[in-house]
């Protein structure tokens, strides 16, 4: 199995780190580095990296990487970072060089604290971190919300986690630091890129792949309209932010406006994206300009020369525009030689579920050569007749598909079925907190039963299990569990043991039992121990079967329903401890309301009457093969 040092070192290699030309700088900082997981969002191609250093990366190593990291997966997909430091040491300078990053990462805090701070810098004294603002409104607004975001930016770049308190500071007036710094960041990151890019497009000749450059052609210039600076570079929307000045920004207009106010002013909106971002232009229309409002049209590609301020009226930062050009936009391509045949496209017919229409889909299709394309809009076929058409306009086979919601309407609420009299046995019902849902590539954490006759509580067992892994901020926020109690605690097999061993003769019971089973069968087998022969009861599809009313049937949702105690919902021992009280209840209610006085009656009523209708619906894709088929 390869370590999290050895897949960091291929992620160097990878990113090619070694071809810059200030790698002695870096390498030493960069080689204590670890990969400790890759989060894949298919989705909204999206790669997190969660990597650890020993400590925080110094801000001109942390941009070099970020870039690096960037531009190494750009035809794959957008990359984020989450680090994690061994040694979490900050000082005030180091918490201001990164000031400008984590308000970059904080999404929509950053306009409303630069406007409340006056672009103030944070100050760190006595372990504490606070930030000046110029009026108490904004010090309370700040306070209540906004700072927490920032918090978890900094979390994100490895600093340990603290607290940032504003406080008001009425001689606070702006001042040029801020943007000084931004400006000088900002520069040393373009220097970076562009070297970057100027590589990137090297190895692509190498390689003889086709260059992304798209080619240009220009609005008529006027005299206003001189044109755009040629030494500029493009900058993407996810990197702009308030201030910058003599922008470059290229992107799809989506909308466009022109107003014109009571004075006679004329002025010009668009709304641009290059998704990553989008941003609203603007400009005040002047004699010689009207090359640009007749060009700059919705539905076209434009490059926008400018700058980035924050307006009042639009409460978001804007582009004021000096210069423009239309741009021919060369889109995504398939150069592979042997083409694909996508089996699973959602038209706007699939509700909810697509921004696409069918004629789109399929002209695309066919555009890269492709020599079919399945239509399978989620439980709909009325795009089939368009579907049609458009295959026959572009020349492309179209098979005719649907993504079916299917139910088994036969999941079981006993297993291991055993002649065994429900009133008179013994229990144990355990519940387990994890690393996350899959029961091969996660771990145990917490391992907990309470062993129950005539639903009293008779003994209980609880353990930690050291996964030899950091938590995630997800897992910790969702069970309260932390790496500092995980720390000393036994080993996988060591709990697993004893826990086998305090369930001998007892039947074993969980809510959503196929998940617990799963991973104690999985540890089980990983240390090469048989697996659990029990009869086991699952109280979730017991709830189904006993309540066929209710619309969930969560643990939290039928403690309620029942007044049983629930004080700390996903810890273990408390999940389970209620787990048990519910179902000695169910097994009371299924006695006399449907005579099951034994385990291996549970299952009499799977898959009568309407049960249906309580499963889990999954999907499944389904084509038609034949005409009856498509019928």
């Amino acid at each position: 199995m390869v370590s999290g040092k050895e897949q960091f070192q291929h992620l160097l290699q990878q990113m090619r780190i070694d071809q810059l030309e200030h790698i002695e700088d870096l390498y030493p900082v960069l080689n204590q580095g670890e990969m400790k997981q890759v989060y894949v969002h298919t989705q909204s191609r999206v790669w997190e990296f969660e990597l650890s250093f020993d400590q925080i990366l110094p801000i001109t190593v942390y941009q070099e990487f970020y870039n690096r990291l960037s531009l190494a997966f750009q035809n794959i997909a957008k990359v984020t970072m989450r680090l994690v430091t061994l040694q979490a040491q900050f000082d005030e300078l180091l918490l201001q060089q990164y000031w400008p990053v984590v308000l970059k990462n904080s999404g929509n805090a950053y306009p409303i604290v630069q406007k409340a701070t006056g672009n103030a810098l944070p100050e760190y004294k006595d372990g504490q971190v606070k930030i000046a603002t110029t009026e108490d409104k904004f010090t309370h607004c700040l306070n209540d919300t906004y700072l927490r975001n920032i918090e978890q930016a900094y979390i994100q770049c490895g600093f340990p986690r603290f607290q940032i308190e504003a406080y008001t500071n009425a001689s606070q007036t702006e001042t040029n630091a801020f943007a000084q710094m931004q400006q000088e960041q900002v520069a040393e990151m373009q220097a970076h890129a562009q070297k970057a890019i100027e590589k990137k497009q090297q190895e692509q000749q190498k390689e003889k792949i086709l260059p992304s450059t798209p080619e240009y052609r220009g609005v008529k210039r006027s005299p206003k309209n001189k044109g755009i600076p040629k030494n500029v570079e493009v900058t993407l929307l996810e990197n702009v932010y308030d201030g910058i000045g003599n922008i470059l920004i290229e992107g799809f207009i989506f909308d466009k406006e022109v107003l014109v106010t009571r004075k006679g002013t004329k002025i010009l909106t668009l709304k641009m994206t290059d998704y990553t971002s989008s941003i609203i232009v603007k400009k005040f229309i002047q004699e010689g300009d009207e090359d640009l409002v007749d060009n700059l049209n919705k539905g076209t590609w434009a490059k926008v020369y400018g700058s980035i301020r924050y307006e009042e009226f639009a409460r978001d930062i804007v582009l004021m525009l000096y210069n423009a050009e239309v741009v021919k936009h060369i889109g995504r391509t398939d150069n592979a030689e042997e083409k694909r045949v996508e089996l699973h496209a959602h038209s706007t017919m699939s509700v909810m579920d697509a921004t696409n229409s069918v004629d789109e889909i399929v002209a695309r299709a066919a555009e890269w050569g492709h020599p079919a394309i399945a239509i399978t809009d989620h439980a709909g076929v009325q795009a089939f007749p368009d579907a049609y058409q458009a295959g026959k306009k572009n020349g492309i086979k179209v098979l005719f598909g649907v993504e079916a919601n299917i139910v088994n309407d036969g999941v079981p609420i006993a297993y291991n079925e055993a002649h065994v009299k429900l009133a008179d046995a013994t229990y144990v019902v355990f519940d387990v907190e994890t690393t996350g849902l899959s029961a091969i590539y996660n771990r145990i954490i917490e391992l907990s039963g309470v062993k129950m006759q005539n639903g009293k509580v008779i003994d209980t067992f609880e353990a930690f299990i050291n996964p030899g892994e950091k938590l995630s901020e997800t897992i910790i926020q969702l069970t309260g569990i932390t790496d500092n109690m995980l720390e000393g605690a036994k080993s996988e097999k060591e709990v697993i043991s004893d826990f086998m061993h305090f369930c001998e003769g007892c039947i074993l019971v969980a809510h959503n039992a196929t998940f617990d089973m799963g991973f104690l069968n999985t540890a089980l087998e990983r240390h090469n121990m048989s697996a659990a022969t029990h009869p086991i009861i699952d109280t979730l599809e017991m709830s189904r079967m006993l309540h066929p009313e209710l619309k969930n049937h969560k643990l939290n949702t039928l403690a309620k329903k029942y007044d049983v105690s629930l004080e700390h919902h996903h810890r273990a021992i408390d999940d389970s401890e209620a787990t048990g009280h519910l179902s000695w209840i169910f097994i009371q209610k299924a006695a006399e309301e449907h005579q099951m006085i034994y385990h291996d009656d549970l299952n009499k009523r799977v898959g009568k009457d309407l049960s249906y209708k309580q499963a889990r619906p999954f999907h499944a894709i389904i084509l038609a093969k034949t005409q009856a088929g498509l019928k």
